[in-house]
């Protein structure tokens, strides 16, 4: 099982289900993390740009593995929250506006960004 699948979030979306793998050509990040911050990665015949605009606050995050999603790893990250994010596929916009959610018991949304997402199973 991997491990996306072991987060709440993700193990309900029937799309989870069906992942596969595709091999990545290019990938590249810009931006500044402050303001608005993108990636943009190429696979044979997808090209995708993800953009995290208005971005606030960073937030350090040291959380036990009982608050995490799989409740089976420590997670240490920096949260930074996107009030105007956006999703491109081979250049159509996808519809949608992110939701509240609460992570560690903060106020944030659905889109935000975790810099040095860092996992680790207690031993």
């Amino acid at each position: 099982e991997s491990f996306i699948l072991k987060l709440p979030a993700f193990s309900s979306l029937p799309a989870c289900e069906s992942l596969s793998l595709v091999q990545i050509d290019h990938a590249q990040s810009e931006g500044d993390p402050r303001s608005c911050y993108t990636e943009h990665i190429k696979a044979e015949s997808l090209d995708v740009t993800l953009t995290w605009d208005g971005l606030g606050t960073p937030t350090a995050l040291e959380l036990p593995a009982e608050l995490t999603g799989g409740k089976e790893n420590e997670l240490y990250t920096l949260l930074i929250e996107s009030t105007k994010p956006s999703i491109q596929i081979n250049g159509r916009t996808l519809p949608g506006t992110p939701v509240e959610r609460i992570q560690a018991d903060i106020k944030t949304t659905t889109a935000f960004l975790y810099f040095s997402e860092t996992w680790i199973r207690p031993a």
